[in-house]
């Protein structure tokens, strides 16, 4: 009779045990069910923010460029830069000085050549109306102009290019044959005109 009790006890104990055991594994999977759940919305927000703020950060990144693009673009066909990133010491402002900078030094370099132009044409008017052959070396003795009656008076010339050396002029004018030297003389006198 004992025995059966005991059985019946243990039985009743492991039954119970059981039963524990079943509603702290439902438990546990139910809360690891929700602990998923939550991880899973953590993550979802995470990449949902991580993608708006790629957008944001790219969005600040991208319209600066866009900016400076379109401004290069100015630049290439010679004209002012238009909606530049406002000057600054982050790198879009140094570049935006920059571009500023290189289209002002632009300006003043065709301005200059305008001025040079306009000089070398007055020059050149000038020179056409002297009745004699003229023509002008520079530093490295490279022919810088020349006018029409200096290439009446040395016809050979006209083969020459505009920045010929007076070294190749003076060759030039020997191979011409239009001097009258022995060939032994030609060096000498090819130097004395050099000198």
């Amino acid at each position: 009779t004992r025995s059966d009790a005991v059985d019946q006890a243990l039985a009743a104990l492991v039954e119970e045990l059981s039963a524990q055991s079943d509603e702290i594994n439902a438990e546990t999977a139910s809360a690891a069910q929700a602990a998923r759940r939550r991880a899973l919305a953590i993550c979802a927000a995470v990449v949902v923010a991580g993608g708006i703020l790629t957008l944001l950060v790219m969005r600040s990144i991208l319209q600066p460029l866009n900016r400076i693009d379109r401004a290069m673009t100015d630049l290439q066909d010679g004209r002012a830069p238009q909606d530049l990133p406002p000057e600054g010491p982050d790198e879009f402002g140094r570049l935006s000085t920059t571009l500023r900078t290189l289209y002002e030094a632009q300006q003043a370099r065709a301005e200059l050549e305008r001025a040079n132009a306009e000089q070398r044409r007055m020059v050149m008017t000038a020179m056409e109306t002297i009745p004699d052959g003229f023509a002008l070396f520079d530093a490295d003795d490279r022919m810088v102009l020349r006018n029409r009656r200096f290439l009446e008076i040395f016809p050979f010339a006209r083969d020459l290019p505009e920045n010929a050396s007076y070294g190749e002029f003076l060759d030039a004018e020997l191979a011409s044959g239009i001097l009258d030297l022995a060939p032994d003389e030609a060096p000498r006198w090819r130097a004395d005109c050099l000198a």
